[in-house]
């Protein structure tokens, strides 16, 4: 039982990971269009 735990916590983590940078790199593709419409 205890395996089956620490895979659903491993599953679990990198969940959060890829739906962090996800979230980071449409922040930052949001942010370079803001810049850019600013500059243009």
């Amino acid at each position: 039982m205890s395996v089956i735990n620490e895979e659903d916590m491993v599953g679990d983590l990198i969940r959060i990971m890829t739906s962090l940078l996800l979230q980071r790199l449409t922040l930052s593709a949001v942010n370079l269009k803001g810049y850019r419409q600013i500059f243009n």
